[in-house]
């Protein structure tokens, strides 16, 4: 039995609400603030968006949305790499008996791609020569025909299936990873629609918990962020595109822009990280007050969100880049002058 569990009427609320403002581009969505990490800067100047090119480097992505790391860095990071290095994303290279690891293993630290490089570049080798070997160096032709997240699951997911052939299952990509590259492949116009699992990260998981649509049961430790939760939003997720007939690349994108452009925001949510010691790292909540420069703060975020009046918790970055959870910090306060905001 899981530890945690939906309140369904919440969630079919704030989803409602969240893709309203969306699809309104309401001020939350401000379009001069909002920035999808795998548009704009995120995509190398040397590649033809939607190609079989982009395609690969969205698979090489893909290695850097398992860690703790800002994808708003690291996208635009490995297109630093790909600009300078295009070498580095072609099978045909990678597969050479005299390539060196190493020259991948420097031009991703130079960037600031350092974070499990010692696991991340055997997995890099490993996938491209295999993608030669049997897919034509493509990741589009990889998926080709795939028309349900099954299928894709297992062509692309490194997990067990009796009797599978070996030009199927990728290192790296399990099952929200395997999301996750449909997103950005469909949401990058290389592949068509289909409904598939949304890929739940920190910020999808903070909207559910900070509105508390996603609660845990009495004998449970307060952590958020584990694969039993991830799945329990998983597939609350996937229920409500199928059943309202919702895009999940909407959805995530309308519920990661407001985690980054909202819930970030909040003065209760800042944070400073004490001497770097990995996972022990301490971290402290910066104290404050409802000053005006604070209430211009969150005039800016909880002051625009579309589901403010149903958003209790305080959830802070830190934690989780830090140490990989997602604790309550503590109630979501309010100015003054926004006290009487009260979900009825």
């Amino acid at each position: 039995m899981s530890s945690y569990y939906i309140d369904q009427e919440r969630l079919e609320w704030v989803l409602d609400h969240v893709l309203d403002a969306w699809r309104r581009q309401t001020m939350i969505y401000d379009t001069t603030r909002a920035f999808l990490p795998h548009k704009g800067r995120g995509v190398p100047k040397n590649i033809v968006v939607g190609s079989s090119e982009h395609a690969n480097f969205l698979f090489c992505a893909c290695y850097y949305m398992r860690f703790r790391i800002k994808s708003s860095f690291a996208l635009p990071a490995l297109a630093q790499v790909h600009e300078k290095y295009p070498e580095l994303f072609e099978t045909r290279e990678i597969a050479k008996d005299i390539f060196q690891a190493q020259h991948l293993t420097e031009a991703l630290a130079k960037v600031g791609l350092g974070l499990n490089i010692a696991q991340t570049v055997p997995i890099w080798i490993n996938n491209f020569r295999k993608l030669d070997q049997f897919w034509g160096g493509s990741v589009v032709n990889l998926l080709s025909g795939v028309t349900t997240y099954d299928e894709a699951i297992y062509r692309v997911a490194n997990v067990y299936f009796k009797g599978r052939s070996e030009k199927y299952g990728y290192k790296g990509f399990r099952y929200k990873m395997v999301s996750m590259l449909m997103y950005f492949l469909m949401d990058s116009g290389i592949m068509p629609y289909y409904h598939f699992p949304l890929p739940v990260d920190f910020h999808v998981s903070r909207i559910l918990v900070a509105t508390e649509c996603l609660r845990q049961q009495e004998s449970h430790n307060g952590h958020f962020y584990n694969d039993d939760s991830h799945e329990v939003i998983r597939d609350a997720l996937y229920s409500h595109c199928i059943k309202k007939s919702v895009s999940a690349l909407e959805l995530s994108n309308a519920l990661w822009l407001l985690s980054q452009l909202g819930c970030n925001k909040h003065p209760g949510n800042m944070s400073q990280t004490g001497k770097y010691q990995a996972r022990k790292t301490a971290i402290e909540s910066i104290a404050f007050i409802w000053d005006q420069k604070n209430t211009k703060k969150y005039s800016g975020s909880c002051g625009l969100c579309p589901v403010e009046k149903l958003c209790s918790h305080l959830i802070t970055w830190a934690d989780y880049y830090v140490a990989g959870k997602l604790i309550i910090r503590g109630p979501r306060t309010k100015p003054p002058e926004y006290q009487s905001n009260v979900f009825i």
